[in-house]
């Protein structure tokens, strides 16, 4: 049986502790089905985290040791952004770099995908945002080539499935998706795992 595990914020968690099978309602769920959650092919743990920054995650992976899996997944670096003068290159390099060892030094045989942030143009602040998320796609790249882990490319996906079906279609309020922005998320990761 194989075994996925999920790191993120607010996107990722999506309420998974009050829901039963501890999934939450949004792509961790919609991947876990697509893989076979539920008949016995595979475990699926959500670990998101309402309101977590890389610094965040960092620190919760250097007190406590990844559960074991086969596969894990990050998606952070939003809520950086919303920190008090945001985030340096050299610090979100820090942290990623950190995160990464520190899954891999336990798990080195694992597969890991660096998931890329992202920010819907109706959100106010995504111009402002916008040289800062190029920044954080620059270094998930570098950080996935030098640790020789995965790299999930997701703005311009769901950029284009914005401008196809119009934001409100995908995203809440401009960083959370809706149901379907869930679902372009979890196919365009299913696509990947499917390749392990």
């Amino acid at each position: 049986m194989k075994t996925y595990v999920f790191y993120g914020d607010s996107v990722t968690d999506c309420d998974h502790q009050y829901d039963t099978e501890e999934l939450g309602d949004g792509y961790v769920r919609s991947v876990a089905g697509y893989l076979g959650f539920g008949y016995g092919e595979v475990r699926v743990q959500n670990l998101g985290q309402d309101g977590l920054t890389s610094s965040g995650l960092r620190a919760r992976l250097a007190g406590h040791a990844a559960p074991d899996a086969d596969v894990y997944t990050i998606l952070i670096g939003i809520n950086d952004l919303f920190v008090s003068g945001g985030i340096s290159r050299d610090a979100y390099r820090r942290n990623i770099g950190d995160i990464v060892r520190s899954i891999r030094s336990g798990h080195p045989d694992s597969e890991l995908v660096l998931m890329e942030p992202f920010v819907f143009n109706s959100y106010p602040a995504s111009t402002d945002w916008k040289d800062t998320l190029d920044m954080m796609t620059l270094v998930l790249t570098e950080a996935a080539n030098a640790e020789h882990v995965h790299f999930l490319p997701l703005r311009e996906k769901l950029a284009r499935e914005a401008e196809i079906l119009g934001e409100e279609a995908v995203t809440e309020d401009g960083i959370h998706p809706t149901r379907d922005g869930h679902e372009v998320i979890a196919k365009t990761l299913l696509k990947l795992l499917q390749t392990f």
